[in-house]
C-alpha cells in the first residue's frame, strides 16, 4: 500500500488487470466475452503508452499515507451531492478507511437517507448545509446534471474547497469559473462499472482510478489512504482517454 509505482509500473499494473478479465471472460462468456475484453485492452494500452503518468506523492507525504497519518486526509470532510450507485459506494469506502463523510445531499431525500444510513453518516436538507459542512465535494449526479449542480454551488461560499465530479467523459472544466471562486476541481474517475449502491463499494478498492485537473495531487492522498491504484492525466486526453475506457 505505501509503493510508490513508478509509470512503468503502472502500466504493467494495468494490463496485467485487464489481463485477469480476459481470462475471467474466457471462463464466462467463452470467445464473445473475450473478443470484447481484447478490444478495450488494446484501446488502453495504446492510451497509456502515449503519454506519461504523473507520478504517485513521495517522500514525507507518501510515508504519511501509508501508515495512515496524513494529516491532509485526516482533516478533511467530504460531501456527496446525489446518492446513487457511485456516491454512495465511494463515500462507504472512504468510511471505511477512516476518512471523515459529513453526509449527503439529494433532490431526491429518499436516496440521500440511505446514503446517509448505509455510511452511518448525515443527510443534509439542502445544498448549502452540505456546502457549509464539507471541505470536498463530490457531485456524483448523472453527466447531464453535474453543469447544473454546480451552477447551483458556485454562487455559494466555496472559496479554499475541493470540488469533484466521478464522470468519465466529463473534464474538471466542466466546473466552469471555478478558479475565480477560489476552488479547485478533480475529476475522479473509477474504471469500473458501478452497478449497485450497497455491494460495489467492495470492489471499488480494487479498480483503476484517474485523477485530471489542479485538484488532483488532494485527491490523491484520498485515494493512496485507501489503497487504490490511480494515473493522472491531463485534460487535452480526457475524451480520448473516455473513448479507451468504453466497451
Amino acid at each position: 500500500m505505501g509503493k510508490t509505482l513508478g509509470c512503468t509500473e503502472k502500466k504493467l499494473y494495468f494490463a496485467g488487470n485487464l489481463l485477469f478479465r480476459i481470462a475471467r471472460c474466457a471462463i464466462l462468456n467463452g470467445m464473445g466475452g473475450i473478443t470484447r475484453i481484447h478490444r478495450k485492452l488494446h484501446r488502453m494500452f495504446f492510451f497509456f503508452s502515449a503519454q506519461p503518468i504523473l507520478p504517485r506523492a513521495s517522500g514525507t507525504d507518501a510515508q504519511g499515507i501509508a501508515d495512515g497519518r496524513n494529516t491532509e486526509v485526516v482533516r478533511m470532510k467530504i460531501g456527496f451531492i446525489g446518492a446513487g450507485n457511485v456516491g454512495t459506494s465511494l463515500g462507504k469506502l472512504f468510511t471505511q478507511h477512516g476518512i471523515a463523510v459529513t453526509g449527503y445531499y439529494s433532490r431526491t431525500r429518499k436516496h440521500a437517507e440511505e446514503a446517509a444510513e448505509f455510511t452511518r453518516t448525515h443527510c443534509f436538507d439542502t445544498l448549502e448545509e452540505i456546502v457549509q459542512a464539507s471541505d470536498t465535494l463530490f457531485v456524483t449526479t448523472s453527466d447531464g446534471a453535474v453543469a447544473r449542480m454546480w451552477k447551483d454551488m458556485k454562487t455559494l461560499p466555496i472559496k479554499s474547497k475541493w470540488i469533484c465530479h466521478c464522470s468519465g467523459a466529463l473534464p474538471s472544466s466542466v466546473f466552469e469559473g471555478a478558479d475565480a471562486c477560489g476552488a479547485q476541481t478533480c475529476s475522479v474517475h473509477p474504471m469500473m462499472a458501478v452497478s449497485d449502491r450497497f455491494s460495489a463499494w467492495e470492489k471499488l478498492s480494487g479498480a483503476f482510478f484517474t485523477l485530471e485537473g489542479n485538484g488532483a495531487l488532494h485527491m490523491q492522498a484520498v485515494l493512496d489512504a485507501c489503497g487504490i491504484q490511480h494515473a493522472t492525466i491531463q485534460a487535452a486526453d480526457k475524451a480520448r482517454y473516455h473513448l479507451a475506457s468504453c466497451v
